[in-house]
């Protein structure tokens, strides 16, 4: 009977080393796939700060160039308006107090500045809207970031159920 026991205990011996074995090779590969995803998400993170200063760089600059062409245009707004103040004053001299009189300024001539006034403008309102709809593509842009995020994290994903599927997680 002891000869039997004895057999027993090696062979118990014998299990738990190697269940000791596999135990040791799971955790080194436990540990070898979260270096892995380790890595990965660290790609992802400096991929999306990347990104993330890119966008900066991108609002920057539009709102950069935003703000000359918008303060180009009320520059020419505003000697429009210096200019029409100056013909307004010149008409006012000309016609006096008794009435207009003929002079440089007439009657006709207040309306075809008045006219180019306008149209001047309408023009520069009309480019400051086309110019704004051009930058609305700054959200395009936001919407790209968007899917690339979302496409990193389904590969991240993937990479995480391959590892399941593979019991190495």
């Amino acid at each position: 009977m002891a000869a039997r026991y004895g057999r027993a205990e090696a062979l118990v011996d014998t299990l738990l080393a190697n269940f000791a074995e596999v135990q040791h090779a799971l955790e080194y590969k436990v540990l070898r796939a979260e270096a892995a995803l380790d890595a990965a998400l660290d790609g992802v993170a400096a991929r999306d700060r990347a990104l993330a200063a890119r966008v900066a760089t991108l609002e920057a600059e539009l709102s950069a160039g935003a703000q000359s062409t918008l303060a180009r245009r009320l520059g020419a707004l505003e000697r429009l308006e210096r200019e029409a103040a100056k013909t307004a004053h010149a008409t006012t001299l000309v016609d006096g107090a008794e009435g207009p009189k003929r002079g440089i300024l007439t009657t006709p001539h207040e309306k075809v500045l008045e006219s180019k006034i306008a149209q001047g403008t309408k023009r520069i309102v009309r480019r400051a809207t086309t110019d704004h709809r051009r930058s609305v593509s700054g959200s395009f842009a936001l919407l790209v970031v968007l899917l690339l995020q979302a496409a990193g994290a389904f590969a991240l994903y993937t990479v995480y159920a391959k590892f399941k599927r593979a019991k190495l997680l």
